[in-house]
């Protein structure tokens, strides 16, 4: 085998894929996505993260079937692991009703820099114009890539009783062909 196709293998960060890749093991990598996901008691997260810079907010608008939903986390790069901090979830709100909520102030104060669908240009510049800070992502196959990203962590961890829809999301989003 070439030299890069075997190093390629040996850098598998799932630890059930290297053992099907790299091992020889027998298996089926399944359908499920993300078998890194850890639940860790927030009393724990917090303290892990606290004074941690390398700080992520990402922030997806719904009104009404979908949900506006804000998800605040910390990577941690020496160890590559993802840990999962807050959620917010709600739909039915205005974009003026969104500002009103508690987790906006925090994200204005803490000065966050904020990752949200460029399809939303509006709502961009309004939230902006508002005291927040957020870039805007092209979305041209981003599930494919944000589900890569978040696989090639070698742990996520999220307190499931702090934040459910996001642990629900990773726990129940599957490999659609």
């Amino acid at each position: 085998m070439p030299d890069n196709f075997i190093a390629d293998l040996e850098t598998e960060t799932d630890d059930y894929l290297r053992a099907i890749k790299t091992l020889g093991r027998f298996g089926s990598a399944g359908d499920t996505l993300f078998r890194n996901l850890h639940h860790m008691e927030q009393s724990r997260i917090e303290k892990i993260i606290e004074g941690k810079w390398n700080r992520f907010t990402g922030f997806d608008f719904g009104f009404e079937h979908s949900y506006n939903a804000i998800v605040r986390m910390v990577i941690d790069e020496e160890l590559n692991d993802l840990y999962i901090y807050e959620e917010f979830y709600d739909n039915h709100l205005t974009d003026p009703e969104m500002m009103e909520m508690e987790i906006m102030h925090k994200m204005i104060e803490e000065g966050e820099v904020i990752y949200a669908d460029s399809s939303e240009p509006k709502a961009i510049t309004f939230y902006n114009m508002n005291g927040l800070l957020i870039n805007s992502v092209k979305t041209t196959d981003m599930s494919k890539a944000g589900v890569r990203k978040i696989q090639s962590f070698r742990n996520i961890f999220i307190d499931k009783n702090v934040c459910p829809n996001t642990y629900r999301e990773l726990t129940e989003m599957k490999w659609f062909l």
